[in-house]
């Protein structure tokens, strides 16, 4: 691919090539070393456009920025020390400027830029940035620039970066290394090496906060070595809302050695992201900044207002097993599109996160997937559809984490997973944990144990087969469960609930084995009549409130019987469990709790579902059973 000073060769005149011509040469009175010999150079009044090359911006020994300027005796246009040169002294008002011969994009190094990374660039920069304010191109030859602080200003241009490097030199705090402010601009393969210099609060910041700035968009971007990438809107701490900072459009942002990549924080804001890379890893961190990594704070992203949109590319935090979360969605709307996710901790959600399809991998047995706590507010959502999500293989087999930790004691998210592969997820543990009734499962298989175990469907909308059955739901009375067990053990209903649509709940204080469950076993007749029909193989998926309201052998669990209605012992055990107080599953608080169960190869014909103790008291309400 040919390079953007190719692609825009005949705006380059600037370079001593440009003279090299016989018919060029001729139109020239007169050849001089640098720049500032022509600011000392004033013509007489008769001499208007008289040409000279400048050998040099700098000196003649460096022919970058150097060029063919025309003396135009009238002009009164401001000095920009690029394009327009005024020989005039400081005080003086006298007409009469240079003017640089060019056509197209203006290249950075006609305002004396050096590009070498050790001398600073900023003003001669910022100075052709300021030329091109009402509209024109400008190029970033090949070269580092060492630079304190570059604003694009609110005009509309195009950037062009032809393998330049912009190098973070600012040596007290400094907001950013550019400030964004544009509108309807271009830019090409902008690259940002902040050079692990931390008096900078980010890199890029994208906030106009005296007008719009809408309909930019970025071909290629690359930031290195920095605390914080992007700040979209106010920065960290800060609130912002005033003027759209919107449809503005990245496409291909690559963080390298970032911490933080991106925060969106405006919230009339929008930003849309094409195949970024969000990585948030130490890279080089540890060998040239040992310690200034935060390990346990990087974040793939932050969102904190507006809407951020991405759409393919892969998103990665840190591999460490100290994050404490992945990412942050604690305000605004962000929708993650067919992505590659990476990531040792969990996505905090208090505002709204979509995402759909692509494949999201858990790298570590500790922590969770989603984070929904108690900052959730009630427009918090959470919905993942048609995406894979998986942990490494036999992690299932062990790590007793819950796929989504919900909040224990608010009903104000939403949260659904449609049409989902969950592989290598919560054996041992909910599928979702804490206010698990937030959490609908819509066509999701579940394979807990990855390949190596069983597949069960999901579908928290299927019928509940305990319709029909008789059930108190308001669990005013006992319809609908029967007492079965140890006969010194007591049924009955309790004033303790955990909602108030349930009048109370169902308690069953065991003495030995007993439980409450949806099967009459007095006749052979009411066992048909009462129980759902099952053989081997079947699986159900199990759903109540539960807690414990007094010893450790209590829990959910199946009552299982042959086709002469004789009770099928599993396990050594009167019932087959669907979840106990292993791994706190079951516990003293209140839980609502979802779990499949499957019928073991053998002569059951027909099951009953309930609670049930041995030398404990288990209370359960809400009880529904689906196909799984």
């Amino acid at each position: 691919m040919a390079s953007f000073s190719a692609l825009f060769s005949g705006s380059i005149q600037g370079d001593a090539d440009w003279f090299n011509t016989e018919a060029r040469r001729s139109k020239v009175v007169q050849v001089i070393d640098n720049v500032a010999v022509l600011k000392n150079w004033l013509p007489r009044v008769d001499e208007n456009g008289l040409s000279v090359f400048v050998q040099g911006y700098h000196s003649s020994a460096n022919p970058d920025g150097g060029g063919i300027f025309i003396w135009a005796a009238q002009s009164v246009v401001l000095d920009n020390g690029g394009t327009v040169i005024n020989p005039h002294k400081a005080d003086d008002k006298g007409i009469g400027r240079w003017l640089r011969v060019f056509d197209g994009p203006i290249n950075i190094k006609w305002f004396g830029a050096i590009g070498d990374g050790q001398i600073d660039d900023t003003r001669a920069i910022q100075n052709a940035i300021d030329s091109t304010i009402g509209g024109g191109a400008l190029i970033f030859p090949n070269g580092q620039y060492l630079v304190t602080m570059l604003d694009t200003r609110r005009g509309e241009t195009s950037w062009y970066f032809d393998h330049a490097e912009l190098i973070g030199g600012a040596k007290s705090a400094t907001p950013c290394l550019i400030h964004m402010r544009g509108l309807q601009s271009r830019f090409f393969e902008i690259k940002i090496n902040l050079n692990f210099n931390n008096n900078y609060a980010c890199a890029l910041w994208w906030y106009n906060e005296d007008d719009a700035s809408q309909y930019n968009q970025l071909y290629g971007l690359e930031i290195r070595y920095a605390k914080r990438g992007i700040v979209y809107g106010a920065l960290i701490g800060q609130t912002s809302s005033k003027f759209a900072q919107s449809e503005n459009v990245i496409y291909g942002y690559i963080s390298r050695g970032v911490e933080k990549p991106l925060l969106m924080n405006h919230l009339n804001g929008v930003l849309f992201l094409s195949m970024p890379q969000l990585v948030a890893h130490n890279e080089e961190w540890d060998r040239d900044r040992p310690g200034q990594f935060d390990v346990r704070g990087n974040r793939a992203f932050e969102a904190l207002a507006g809407t951020l949109v991405i759409n393919g590319g892969e998103i990665q935090n840190s591999i460490a097993a100290v994050t404490s979360v992945c990412a942050i969605v604690n305000g605004g709307d962000v929708f993650v599109n067919n992505c590659i996710v990476e990531v040792s901790a969990p996505f905090r959600v208090r505002g709204t996160l979509n995402i759909t399809g692509g494949r999201i991998l858990n790298t570590q047995s500790m922590t969770s997937q989603f984070l929904v706590d108690e900052g959730a507010s009630a427009r918090t959502t959470l919905r993942v559809s048609d995406c894979r999500m998986l942990r490494n293989v036999q992690t299932g087999s062990f790590s007793d984490r819950s796929l989504i930790i919900g909040p224990e004691d608010s009903d104000k998210a939403d949260i659904t997973l449609d049409n989902c592969q969950i592989e290598e997820w919560a054996k041992f543990a909910p599928l979702a944990a804490g206010n698990n009734n937030l959490v609908h499962f819509q066509r999701c298989q579940w394979r807990p144990q990855g390949e190596s175990g069983g597949s069960y469907f999901l579908d928290t909308r299927g019928s509940n087969l305990l319709e029909g059955h008789g059930i108190d739901r308001g669990c005013r009375t006992l319809a609908g469960f029967w007492f079965i067990g140890d006969k010194a053990g007591v049924a009955n209903l309790t004033s303790d609930s955990p909602r108030p649509s349930y009048a109370k709940s169902l308690s069953v204080a065991a003495k030995g084995a007993a439980g409450l469950f949806t099967i009459n076993m007095a006749s052979l007749e009411t066992i048909r009549d009462t129980g759902i029909s099952v053989c081997g193989g079947d699986k159900f998926l199990v759903e109540a409130w539960v807690r414990s309201a007094a010893g450790r052998n209590v829990g959910l669990a199946v009552v299982l019987l042959d086709g002469n209605g004789h009770q099928i012992r599993h396990g050594g055990g009167d019932f087959l469990t669907v979840c106990d107080t292993y791994q706190n599953f079951v516990s003293e608080h209140w839980k609502y709790l979802r779990q499949v169960v499957e019928i073991p190869a053998g002569a059951a014909a027909f099951a009953g579902f309930g609670g049930y103790g041995v030398d404990g008291e288990i209370r359960f309400c809400g009880l529904e059973v689906r196909r799984a």
